[in-house]
């Protein structure tokens, strides 16, 4: 099988020697357009290959929505029997059952501040959050570039890309 590697240099070599034995250009064109069908064939079938590739990360995506809404259900689940299992235990007075398997018991969690009115609460127990450090605005600086101000270490720059329609 051939790669595009081999083809495009194929192509390349024969326009090298077209042009060495100084044929014009509009022969070289005509017979470059007849040698590129493998070229343009074999392009197709990346295009073909890019386009089911593009369509497996929506399909990952949704795969990874559900698995993870599924996760979550379980660990809600869990959580409503741990629930259920503290009420329960408590009301019954059982701080603690062993088994050959398990041994289920209460514990204390440490304790957590909670607050009830923050306006009544010494300014002393309150602090300033750090400041956000600034961070570049890309935008701002293409459209200085764009309106002619040269902007110190920046610059703009045009990339190319393969788009499939």
């Amino acid at each position: 099988m051939t790669t595009l590697y081999q083809l495009v240099g194929e192509r390349l070599a024969l326009q090298n020697k077209l042009e060495e034995l100084d044929f014009d250009e509009q022969t070289i064109a005509d017979t470059l357009e007849g040698d590129s069908v493998a070229i343009q064939a074999k392009i197709e079938d990346y295009a073909f290959v890019i386009r089911n590739m593009e369509a497996l990360p929506e399909q990952i995506k949704a795969e990874e929505k559900r698995l993870a809404d599924r996760r979550k259900a379980i660990e809600n689940r869990v959580q409503h029997i741990k629930d259920w299992l503290l009420v329960n235990m408590q009301q019954a007075g059982i701080m603690k059952i062993e088994s050959p398997v398990f041994t289920v018991a209460l514990q204390n969690n440490p304790a957590s501040v909670i607050i009830d009115d923050e306006s009544l609460i010494d300014d002393g127990f309150k602090r300033m959050p750090d400041p956000l450090p600034l961070v570049v605005d890309k935008k701002l600086i293409k459209m200085a570039i764009d309106a002619g101000q040269e902007v110190q270490g920046a610059h703009l720059e045009v990339k190319q890309r393969v788009v499939i329609k």
